[in-house]
């Protein structure tokens, strides 16, 4: 993760949520049979612009699961196929994965002071990976009390209803 303004995180996060959410309704409208060109192209580009912005903001694991999806919808438009059962399995998955991904991501820059403390590519690398090799969930009051982001307001927590 490069040194972006906070400002840029929240405008990422706002956006990643819409995507998240039209992948998923047009998936799950696939999944009735709803297949028109049209909302595989919508999937498309969905996908799509959602790796763009990880890619701005360097989640490069967001941008992955972003491609894999975005693969997956041009293959469907150009072989004008519905996705098989096991497909949309593995479609639904990713998206939840892609979600999984984002939650981790925002949960690591939220709370940052609105001065110009910046979080570093490696800090959000490392913190991810052993969250994700983690047998046990971290709460985000976790990640707020762990030393790499000592300091952090803690209020920020009021935010997250339920951790």
């Amino acid at each position: 993760m490069g040194k972006q303004s906070i400002e840029t995180y929240k405008c990422f996060k706002i956006e990643a949520s819409e995507l998240i959410d039209k992948l998923t309704r047009g998936c799950l409208a696939l999944e009735k049979g709803d297949q028109t060109e049209e909302l595989i192209h919508e999937l498309n580009r969905a996908a799509h612009s959602l790796k763009g912005a990880a890619r701005l903001v360097e989640f490069y694991e967001i941008e992955n699961i972003a491609h894999w999806l975005e693969d997956a919808f041009v293959k469907f438009e150009k072989q004008d196929t519905l996705p098989s059962s096991e497909e949309m399995i593995g479609l639904l998955g990713r998206i939840d994965e892609l979600q999984q991904a984002v939650n981790d991501a925002i949960a690591l820059i939220e709370g940052v002071d609105e001065k110009p403390t910046l979080l570093t590519k490696n800090d959000l690398a490392s913190k991810l990976q052993s969250r994700k090799k983690s047998k046990t969930k971290e709460t985000c009051k976790d990640v707020y009390k762990s030393s790499w982001l000592a300091g952090v307001n803690e209020t920020v927590l009021d935010f997250f209803p339920g951790y």
